[in-house]
């Protein structure tokens, strides 16, 4: 089975009393938007929900046009266009995005991915959403010292993100099921446009930088959160 990549990003926030992110920017619109949209993807945003987008260069993945940023308090649904991966791994590794997928985490080598687990949670035909979670409880001292060394016991979310549904037989190169969504198989359109990549990413994340402010496995409004968002991106309306 592939070890999908999770590209999440945070923004600067501090929230009851939590450090702030830094490094990555939650920039407003001076003029609140109903509706966010580039060339492939146009997004209705939902009351309690507000569209900000980031500032500064976050690597190759996010230099690149097509970022769009939802928030709701301290979680951040990113909508990422025109993106992909230079990694001969399926999927990508883990390691390529660790500084923008958690920070909290061993950014040399990138290896808490293997010691989070994946709930999977089937969201259209095409699309299904995988949370992420660690049990600091029952974790080994490598598991902990590779996933930020969260003092608190608990199984926490470690971030949400949307994967294809990959068909019963498919090729072994196939990156279905990766963080990494093709465009064209997804929508059944080709990939034209500004002349990214012909793939799309789609994740949810919290703004911290210390994993012990992240909400645990069965907290009320992460649950809420995962449920919205969820439905924010089966509505998505492919242009």
């Amino acid at each position: 089975m592939k070890i999908a990549v999770l590209l999440l990003l945070a923004a600067s926030v501090s929230v009851l009393g939590a450090p702030a992110q830094t490094g990555t920017e939650c920039v407003y619109e001076s003029n609140p938007i109903k509706v966010y949209e580039d060339d492939w993807i146009k997004v209705s945003i939902p009351n309690g929900w507000s569209f900000c987008h980031s500032e500064g260069d976050h690597g190759q993945a996010l230099s690149k046009p097509g970022t769009g940023i939802l928030k709701q308090d301290n979680y951040r649904l990113y909508l990422i266009t025109h993106t992909g991966h230079t990694s001969p791994v399926e999927g990508g590794r883990f390691v390529e995005l660790a500084s923008i997928v958690a920070p909290w985490t061993d950014l040399e080598e990138g290896l808490c991915g293997p010691f989070l687990q994946h709930k999977t949670t089937k969201v259209t035909l095409r699309l299904s959403r995988v949370d992420l979670y660690f049990d600091s409880i029952h974790a080994s001292k490598d598991a902990l010292e590779s996933c930020g060394n969260p003092e608190g016991k608990a199984v926490f979310w470690y971030g949400s993100y949307f994967v294809e549904n990959c068909p019963r037989s498919h090729p072994e190169d196939d990156e279905c099921g990766s963080f990494y969504i093709s465009y064209p198989r997804v929508t059944g359109k080709p990939s034209a446009g500004r002349g990214g990549e012909g793939m799309l990413s789609l994740a949810l994340t919290f703004a911290t930088r210390d994993p012990d402010y992240l909400p645990s496995r069965g907290d009320k409004d992460l649950d809420e959160v995962l449920k919205e968002t969820t439905a924010i991106v089966r509505n998505i309306q492919y242009k």
